[in-house]
């Protein structure tokens, strides 16, 4: 368990060294960060639909979690899925645990 701690951790490091300053002016992430959770999912959707990776990882975040929707482990493991995809490393961590776990399958 502990390695698996450091590895998360040097991965979310990773990640957010690399989209961090995108990630701070995305629409979608400015209402999560408020709290805003369907306004941020409605965004997500909007930039999922033209490509962004990291909205793919935000939708399923939010599924995941069950923020502002009913909490549903199939939707959130198919927006990771087409984040990892398209090479979004938090899509592909959160996929890869869910699947661990036995979450998301059919």
């Amino acid at each position: 368990m502990d390695r698996f701690c450091k590895l998360f951790c040097l991965a979310l490091a990773a990640f957010l060294l690399a989209h961090g300053p995108a990630l701070a002016q995305d629409p979608a992430y400015e209402a999560f960060q408020r709290g805003e959770y369907l306004t941020a999912l409605e965004e997500a959707n909007k930039a999922a639909e033209k490509g962004s990776a990291s909205a793919h990882a935000l939708i399923g975040r939010i599924y995941s979690n069950g923020l502002g929707v009913a909490r549903n482990y199939t939707k959130a493991a198919q927006a990771y899925e087409k984040g990892a995809k398209l090479g979004d490393a938090e899509s592909q961590l959160k996929l890869g645990v869910l699947a661990a776990n036995g979450k998301g399958t059919a």
